[in-house]
């Protein structure tokens, strides 16, 4: 699969009861997944509602979301998936109806050559941890070896989060103080390596994605497949 395409990663410690991207210009058919993470002073937060403008203006369906590991749990990150239905600049935003958060992001990622009939290859796996171990997720076998995984991850503290050997980071990292948060999100293009990981400090939750490769993209095969049988076989027909 084409390396997953950062589009944005915003965030902002002023008390809202939401928070909008930026305005960005989608590509109209093209796969999307969104992270969304907030924190709040204190108590669990809610999921938040996902909706948008424009290109934007499609249906959201949120996949998997997880709290993190400490009593009270004050940060939530969640995944939502969606296919922009034309390329007209717009708008995503993040809703937690009545209920104001303290610190917020919102993290946008292209996925080319995903199958946008089914973006996800399982269902998305949520894990959380205090600061006795670093963040870490654990995915099933990929149905695809070449499909793309994603690991998103929110820290409840101002820090770094650095990638495990063999992911990459998207984008530079979310990280403020006040009611601290640091967000990022990384990805490997294979299935080498079903339990993403990073190195940090503190209470911490995340989310892993397999996302799924489109048949047309799957019919080409890496390099090193391209003398086998199977690839014979779609190039002659």
């Amino acid at each position: 699969m084409a390396v997953p395409v950062h589009v944005e990663r915003k965030g902002t410690t002023t008390d809202d009861t939401s928070i909008p991207s930026s305005t960005n210009t989608p590509v109209s058919g093209a796969a999307y997944v969104v992270f969304v993470t907030s924190r709040i002073t204190s108590g669990a937060p809610a999921a938040p509602t996902l909706s948008g403008t424009g290109g934007w203006s499609v249906t959201w369906t949120q996949r998997q979301t997880q709290q993190e590991k400490n009593s009270p749990d004050e940060v939530r990150i969640t995944v939502f998936d969606g296919v922009a239905s034309s390329g007209t600049d717009g708008v995503i935003t993040a809703d937690w109806g009545a209920v104001t958060q303290q610190n917020m992001c919102i993290d946008i990622i292209r996925l080319p050559d995903a199958d946008t009939s089914a973006i996800q290859g399982q269902t998305p796996a949520g894990s959380e941890g205090d600061s006795a171990e670093e963040p870490n997720g654990t995915l099933a076998a990929f149905g695809n070896a070449n499909n793309t995984a994603i690991f998103s991850m929110a820290q409840r503290s101002n820090t770094t989060i650095t990638p495990d050997t063999g992911w990459t980071e998207l984008g530079t990292r979310y990280a403020a103080g006040g009611q601290a948060l640091t967000c990022t999100s990384i990805y490997q293009e294979t299935d080498t390596d079903l339990t993403p990981s990073a190195v940090s400090g503190g209470f911490w939750c995340a989310i892993a994605c397999e996302i799924e490769l489109a048949a047309a993209a799957a019919a080409y095969l890496p390099l090193d497949q391209a003398h086998t049988p199977q690839h014979q076989s779609l190039m002659a027909s």
